[in-house]
Order: structure tokens, then sequence, then C-alpha cells
């Protein structure tokens, strides 16, 4: 019960109700409530208007399309007479796989074909009553249910782009014909595995280059030419230890294996570039630091023989150490490849280091000539030839790679090597460090030479000189 002193709020409650009685009768059930919700808005442009006007009209399209007198298994013949001219072109997707030891590169790729079939040509103004004047004025047909050319990779090695899959192709109208001279557009998605023999004789910087050959698999050229068409590849084409960084296109004319006809081939030419930041630091800097190492310790004098010896050992073993650990990592390929001769150099230097100095021991404890070279003449001639042997080594081993460095060292495709620019910084310091030990090592041979040399004149002086009397004595007699 209401009471007196309060508002009464029963005909406002009534009034309410009311209302969204009729506001819900008046809605129909068929249509959303709120239409600009759900339709699209295209501010920058003009909304795109669709080209069929009717399902009866594009029904009667169809039927008239792929009428019963249309034979799919008949290629088209050019109102002129000749062969069916094909245009060929390729969107790069993905990479996914590139084993250089199988020589198979897996590609992701969108094959796109187009051709004049003059059996589906049609009028949009008759058929729709209506001109179409968009480029994406276009009918979307089966492709299983028209002629569709045989052209195939044809250095493909699993076959799998054999299994038709249907994809769907475009057909334009008869504008589109007279601007372009095609009127089917077929675009299909595949996964391709492809021969590619790789190079792999600068391993870890090497580069490689494969090609993908597209053709017919079985008509000649006499009814069927290719013509290349305008590629177009992903941002940053890769893997985690590949990067495409080149495609080239081109029109080859091959003679079949079997007949004596001849076929037309697209050719895409791949370069692919590896990256070689794992190598780098976890193998290519440590050994080349360790060998270094094993180099100074040449300079510890002959009173510290024993700290010497151990210490080259176990630079030795460090270096066998990183070999057996990159065995792994190296292709199981039958040539040589540029990391095994830069561990091999790295390990007969460590060696020669080490024999350096057990030679100089030896030589020492032996006294082998007491009137010839000193024991540290020869340690300083040993260093001499350690040295310039070290620092023509390294030069020989990057000077082969050092455009490869500088190239990885650069941004490619958004994607940059850092590691590259810390190996030419390193191997330049190791070079100027080599030449300054073997200038040092020269100067400071120079020298004990000239000392050896005023010894060994004084010592024949006073050898002269002790002969003398007694020379003389003989001649008074």
């Amino acid at each position: 019960a209401w009471q007196a002193n309060e508002p009464n709020f029963a005909p406002m409650m009534w009034l309410l109700i009311v209302f969204v009685a009729v506001a819900c009768a008046s809605v129909d059930g068929s249509k959303p409530i709120n239409v600009t919700a759900v339709s699209f808005h295209f501010p920058s442009f003009d909304a795109p208007i669709s080209p069929f006007v009717s399902q009866q009209q594009l029904e009667a399209l169809y039927d008239d399309l792929l009428r019963p007198s249309y034979n799919k298994n008949m290629p088209p013949v050019p109102r002129s007479g000749g062969a069916i001219n094909v245009g060929v072109g390729v969107n790069f997707v993905k990479l996914k796989s590139f084993d250089v030891v199988s020589g198979t590169l897996t590609l992701v790729v969108h094959l796109r074909l187009c051709w004049r079939d003059d059996r589906l040509q049609f009028n949009s103004q008759k058929a729709f009553r209506s001109s179409w004047n968009s480029p994406a004025d276009r009918i979307v047909l089966n492709s299983n249910l028209v002629w569709n050319p045989d052209v195939v990779f044809l250095n493909e090695v699993d076959g799998r782009q054999f299994r038709h899959d249907g994809a769907p192709l475009l057909l334009t109208d008869d504008r589109f014909l007279e601007k372009t001279g095609v009127n089917v557009l077929w675009q299909r998605p595949l996964e391709i595995e492809t021969k590619c023999r790789a190079d792999l004789s600068m391993f870890p910087f090497d580069s490689q280059s494969c090609e993908l050959r597209i053709g017919s698999w079985a008509t000649s050229r006499q009814y069927l030419q290719l013509e290349p068409q305008q590629l177009y590849t992903e941002n940053n084409i890769h893997t985690q230890e590949f990067n495409m960084t080149d495609v080239e296109v081109k029109k080859a004319i091959v003679q079949g294996n079997v007949s004596l006809e001849y076929f037309d081939q697209v050719v895409f030419s791949l370069q692919f570039q590896r990256f070689a930041h794992y190598h780098v630091i976890h193998f290519i800097l440590p050994m080349l630091t360790v060998t270094m190492m094993a180099i100074g310790t040449m300079w510890m004098g002959r009173d510290h023989v024993g700290p010497r010896v151990n210490a080259g050992m176990k630079m030795v073993l460090a270096v066998l150490t990183v070999s057996f650990i990159t065995a792994r990592q190296r292709p199981p390929v039958g040539v040589d490849i540029w990391l095994d001769k830069f561990q091999t150099h790295c390990f007969l230097l460590t060696v020669v280091s080490v024999a350096e100095g057990m030679m100089v021991d030896f030589i020492g404890d032996t006294k082998w000539c007491a009137y010839c070279l000193s024991v540290s003449v020869l340690d300083r001639l040993g260093r001499v030839v350690v040295v310039s042997a070290a620092w023509a080594v390294v030069e020989w081993d990057f000077s082969s790679v050092s455009w490869e460095l500088e190239q990885r060292g650069r941004q490619t495709d958004g994607i940059t090597e850092e590691s590259s620019d810390l190996l030419i910084s390193f191997v330049q310091g190791v070079l100027y460090l080599l030449a300054a030990f073997a200038a040092s090592s020269i100067a400071s041979l120079f020298y004990e030479l000239l000392v050896f040399a005023r010894k060994w004149r004084s010592h024949q002086n006073a050898h002269q000189h002790q002969e003398l009397p007694t020379t003389v004595g003989k001649a008074v007699v």
C-alpha cells in the first residue's frame, strides 16, 4: 500500500510497460535491431558494389559457360590458331627448410597461371545489364570444371602437385580479356620440395644457388608456350639457418629427354645465404682465442719450461675439445670445407708452439755446441718463425671469406648479424697483434745476433793471439 505522504509511482510504471510493448511489437524479427552496427564502413573510399545483380542472371551465366558442349579435357584453341600462351608467376611465401646434405629445398609458394579460353568468354553488360569497371569484378569457378594447363614444378622430388587440390580460379569478362589478353586467372598454394645441390666448400660462410623449373609436363611448345610474369616475395623469406637474398627469372627452351620435341620452361634462380652467427660465436672465436694463447706461451722464459709446456698442452687439448664439439654440427659431406681447414690450421699452430718450447729446453740441456748460437737466440728465432706462420695462416683463412663477412655485417632484409662485425674486428686485432709480436721478436733476434757476432769475433781474436807465440817460437828454432 502506498502511503499518503509518498509519491505515487504506479502510473509511471504502467506507462513504461506500455511503451516497451509497443516498441517490441514494431520490431521486424527478420532484421537485426542495429543495422549500422553489423554493416561494413569504408571511410577512406567508396563502398564496393557487387557485380552480381540477381541470382537468376548468375545461374544463367554459369549454365551458358559450362554448357554440355564444353569439354574440359580439350585445350582451348585460339581464334587465330597457334599455340596457347600461359603466363607463369610465383609468389614466395615461406622457406620451410633447406637440407644441404640430402640436397632438398622445401618452399611454400603460390603458383600463378593465366591464359585465354574463348569458350569461357562473356559480356558483363549482357549478362548482368551493367558493365564491370572494377578490376575486382570476377567470377569464381572450381578449377575441376574447366580446362587447366599441365604446368608443374619439373624438379620437384615427391610429385605432390599432381594430386589436384581443386583450388578455385577466377573468370573475367571480355573487357578484361581485351585489355590483358587473358580471361582465366588461377593461383594455387603449394608446398614443394625440389632438388638443390649445395656447395659447402665455404661452410659456414657459404652461399647457395637453387633453381625452380616450371614447365609443361607433357605439352610441347608447339601447342603451349609459357610467358614469365612478375614475381612476389614476402618479407624475410628465411629459416633459422638460411636467408633468401635474391630471385631472378628467365625463360628457357629445352629438348625433351624421350622425344625430340622442345618445351618451354620458366626458371627461377634463388640465392640463399647462411647465417654464420652460431658457428662464429661457439666455434671460430673460441678456437682462434685458444690458438693465440698457445702462441703466447712461447714468451714464457726458459726458467719456466714446465709451466710453459703444461700451459701449451692444455691449449692443445682445448683445441681438440672444440673440434670434437663441432663435429656434430659439421655437415657429413665428402668434401673439404672451410671450417675443417681452419680447425686443422689452429691445431697445427698450437702443436708447433708447444714443440718449440720443448725443442728449446732440449737444446739448452744438452749444450749441443759451445761456439754456436745461444739458446736465447734459437728461442727468439723459433718465435719469429711460428708467429710469421700464424700471421700468414690467419690472413689466408679469412681473406677467402672477407667479402662474405662484410656482407653479413650489413643489414639484409631486416636481419643483421652482429657476430660478423665482431669476427672481422677480432681477426684484424689478431693480425695486428701477431705483426707486433713478429716485429718485436725480429728486433730482439737481430740484437742477439749482433751480441753473438761480437762475442764470436772477440773469441776468434783471442784464439789468434794464443796461437801467435807458438808460431814465432817455431820460426826461431
